[in-house]
């Protein structure tokens, strides 16, 4: 056995490589129709212990579905397909699914195989072709028959594709309905978000799966990409999670949810059951739900795993939902009363005042803000705080300035005053009556002092006496 194998690895050495470069190919029909649907199957050397092909196709051809052979790998860049193998893998490195473009004419297109690198199990050298290998497929065009009848002008449905927090720009695929409807292929549609694994598309903002490979359309439609996050941590699942009397659409994989409810809900009763029964829940929410946005988190903890589930309440309908907020809004030596989902406010400040001391926080950590007008203030300056997200969408909150007049900055001085020259006037009033009463001695009322014959001193009122006084009258 051991002799065969020997045999076999010279067989290998001597054999040129090119002629097992000659059996790598693609196999494809030779003739297909515009906008159909039709396999490829790409064949490797036997046997090669490494094997990479890169397959380009044509502009407007579709790559739709794939099956890997054994021990392949697949990676795709737009219209190129990579195809990996090692180890003990089979000769069809892939079977392809792909579409053809929608063509009038008949067309010759040219498949392309490039870039092939291979091993044998024989020697470390790695081998590559000189030329690249090339397949050409008849593409048969879709005849137009002319009508002597006029007919209606059929609209074709456009896809926008909303990237949903990717930085990739938006785009848009068109299909022509037939009987009311046509598919668009999205496998060449494929953005990155950083911290997310992309899913598919879907209807709405807040899907965690969509469509990768087809999306049948009915009319013009918007499809959003929908991002799972990439998660490190051990997770926590819940079961169910049921806010009652409304439509929650619980996914176990799906951690933040959005609710509208009327202006005379005040409270919600909540459900949320975990995964695993000995699983510990603690649900957080307002004692009272307040007008606009409201939190309720559900924390789970289980041994060593932990999630938390989001709702965001709006009450209200009417409300506008405030995509970039603030979560706090702080002016030095002033109360705001600040709440997130209040843009407008009115601050009374001194006279004196030209310039306010403001510090903000942004709900979220990659947003920054502003401050406008925050200078030279006068009475009815408007400050505005700016909140900008990395799309440049921005948020704006205002403090509309009265300035105080000059009796409310010093009311107390004012106050102050005022009880001095009351006190003053009630002392000076209530002497009056005393003297008037004679319960205070005349200012007139004087003594005078003298010396009798031994030199002791006599005092000699100068006052009248009551004598005197009936005297003159």
């Amino acid at each position: 056995m051991k002799r065969l194998r020997y045999l076999i690895y010279t067989f290998l050495l001597l054999f040129p490589a090119n002629v097992f470069a000659s059996s790598i190919s693609l196999g494809c029909p030779a003739e297909v129709k515009a906008s159909e649907e039709f396999i490829c199957t790409i064949y490797g050397p036997e046997h090669a212990s490494e094997l990479m092909i890169n397959v380009s196709l044509p502009d407007n051809f579709v790559f739709k579905s794939y099956i890997n052979g054994k021990n392949y790998t697949l990676n795709k860049i737009n219209n190129t397909l990579n195809f990996v193998g090692s180890g003990d893998h089979e000769r069809i490195a892939a079977i392809i699914k792909i579409v053809a473009p929608n063509i009038t004419a008949d067309t010759n297109y040219t498949f392309n195989l490039n870039n092939i690198k291979y091993k044998f199990y024989s020697t470390d050298t790695d081998y590559t072709t000189d030329n690249d290998i090339l397949k050409t497929i008849l593409v048969k065009g879709k005849k137009i028959i002319p009508s002597t009848t006029t007919t209606m002008k059929t609209e074709n449905f456009v896809a926008t594709l909303d990237a949903n927090g990717s930085n990739d720009l938006t785009q848009t695929l068109s299909c022509t309905p037939k009987n009311g409807s046509c598919d668009i292929y999205l496998s060449n549609s494929t953005p990155t978000r950083e911290g997310f694994t992309f899913n598919g598309w879907g209807l709405n903002k807040d899907c965690t799966e969509g469509s990768i490979d087809t999306f049948t359309l009915n009319a013009d439609t918007i499809l959003y990409a929908c991002w799972q996050g990439n998660v490190t941590t051990k997770v926590a699942y819940l079961e169910n999670l049921e806010v009652v009397g409304y439509n929650l659409e619980f996914s176990k994989f799906k951690f933040d949810y959005n609710l509208s409810v009327e202006e005379t809900v005040e409270d919600l009763v909540i459900n949320a059951i975990p995964l695993n029964k000995n699983a510990k829940v603690v649900i957080n929410k307002p004692d009272k739900l307040d007008m606009g946005e409201n939190n309720i988190t559900i924390s789970i903890t289980d041994n060593d795993k932990n999630s938390i589930y989001t709702i965001k309440v709006i009450k209200g309908s009417n409300l506008p939902i405030i995509k970039n907020k603030l979560i706090s809004l702080f002016v030095e030596n002033y109360n705001l009363d600040f709440n997130p989902n209040t843009l407008n406010y009115t601050l009374e400040i001194k006279s004196t005042i030209s310039k306010l001391s403001i510090s903000a926080v942004t709900e979220d950590a990659n947003n920054t803000y502003e401050i406008k007008n925050n200078d030279n203030l006068k009475n009815g300056s408007v400050i505005t705080i700016s909140v900008i997200n990395g799309s440049g969408e921005t948020t704006d909150y205002t403090i509309s300035i009265q300035k105080m007049s000059i009796f409310a900055e010093f009311k107390i001085y004012f106050i102050i005053a005022g009880i001095v020259i009351f006190m003053f006037t009630v002392y000076f009033i209530v002497r009056h009556i005393k003297r008037k009463n004679g319960e205070l001695e005349p200012k007139n009322k004087k003594s005078k002092k003298s010396k009798d014959s031994k030199g002791k001193p006599i005092v000699v009122s100068t006052a009248p006496s009551e004598s005197s006084k009936i005297e003159t009258l």
